[in-house]
């Protein structure tokens, strides 16, 4: 079975966030684990926010808010501050 963008991005995410913890006595590495790990969550934020957008052309499902953000998204970004960092300005 064929994984979701979303579902891809968050497993890159996981194997990074892996490697973090095999090198974290290397600062370097660490550094380049991080910097990839980051980008990969960032990513599976992007992908929620263009599903939210997605859903929000097709009228009458729930959540659907009318405007160019899924009202959804907007309080998941805005009631948890990590989420709020990966999921605002994009990369």
């Amino acid at each position: 079975m064929e994984q979701s963008g979303v579902d891809e991005k968050l497993d890159e995410a996981r194997y990074f966030r892996a490697h973090m913890d095999k090198y974290v006595n290397d600062p370097v590495c660490f550094k380049y684990e991080l910097s990839a790990f980051l980008t990969a969550a960032r990513t599976v934020m992007q992908y929620l926010l263009e599903e939210c957008k997605e859903a929000c052309r097709y009228p009458g499902l729930k959540g659907c808010c009318g405007k160019e953000h899924c009202s959804w998204y907007d309080r998941q970004i805005n009631i948890n501050k990590t989420l709020g960092f990966l999921g605002k300005n994009g990369i």
